[in-house]
């Protein structure tokens, strides 16, 4: 049985140790995305909303839109009480 090599002819020919280097990444970037999975934790949900807002507030350049779909485009679920 012959193993499917790499690409070595033509115009579009790929090194060997290019796919090598493919595979490579792409199983570490599966292992890293496993680990990642197993570490989801409400805190950690949380922490990602908390970035996600202020990434929206950094971008805002603070004009409201003139016609929203029904909903506040940024809305604050902050405990009130937690501040006073």
């Amino acid at each position: 049985m012959v193993k499917n090599k790499a690409k070595t002819k033509g115009p579009y020919a790929i090194p060997a140790s290019a796919n090598r280097m493919k595979v490579t990444q792409a199983k570490a970037g599966a292992e890293a995305l496993r680990i990642q999975k197993q570490e989801v934790t409400p805190e950690l949900i949380r922490l990602r909303e908390i970035e996600a807002q202020r990434e929206a507030v950094g971008k805002w350049n603070g004009i409201l839109p003139n016609v929203t779909g029904g909903t506040i485009p940024i809305k604050n679920n902050t405990n009130k009480e937690q501040y006073q």
